[in-house]
């Protein structure tokens, strides 16, 4: 499961057909090994009391902090399909969970024959922070500049947008080393969620 993807990295970097996706996709992969290395899988995990009448479930303490894409979804220890449009409606047909229409969100939307299924047993989630998505983006968007201005101008010196890269991943690390446990073999525990307080959260 890439912490990043494509388009983010092309949006970052302001190419458009300079790489194939399967260049790019190489410096995503060296950069997702680069972040495991040292920060270990980098997933949260949340839990939370699935409810008969709730459809929707945040998946982080602090409403206003997305996620970047979920890892699994599971419920009594099942886990979840997530929802695939393939009728163009907006109406939850296919799999039993939403996210954020593919990815950045705090909350999924689990489907109600699943509630009624799982009511009063657990929901798992478990999900990659934005925050880790962010680094991946720049330190593979550094990369990527740095490999392509030393093969373009024939020169090792550094490339303009560099330093902001820089900058914006040092910013990053920090920010991660004040809001996580830094460990690369640190394994996360589940945090049970109190969903009616986060609902109710201004």
């Amino acid at each position: 499961m890439y912490f990043t993807d494509i388009a983010t990295i092309k949006r970052i970097v302001r190419i458009s057909n300079e790489l194939t996706d399967s260049e790019i996709t190489e410096f995503i992969e060296f950069t997702d090994q680069d972040i495991i290395a040292d920060y270990g899988r980098s997933t949260q995990k949340v839990a939370s009391k699935i409810e008969s009448t709730r459809t929707t479930y945040y998946i982080n303490n602090e409403p206003d902090i997305n996620a970047y894409k979920i890892d699994y979804v599971s419920a009594d220890g099942s886990f979840l399909a997530p929802f695939v449009d393939t009728s163009g409606s907006d109406v939850m047909g296919t799999g039993s969970y939403e996210f954020g229409s593919g990815s950045h969100d705090n909350k999924i939307l689990l489907h109600a024959t699943d509630v009624t299924t799982y009511e009063d047993k657990d929901i798992e989630v478990a999900y990659v922070p934005e925050i880790m998505h962010n680094l991946a983006t720049f330190m593979a968007s550094f990369d990527l500049i740095q490999s392509m201005h030393i093969v373009t101008a024939g020169a090792e010196g550094e490339h303009p947008r560099t330093a902001w890269l820089k900058q914006r991943i040092e910013q990053i690390q920090s920010e991660i080393q004040d809001r996580y446990v830094v460990d690369k073999n640190f394994k996360a525990g589940i945090t049970y969620l109190d969903q009616d307080y986060l609902q109710n959260s201004p």
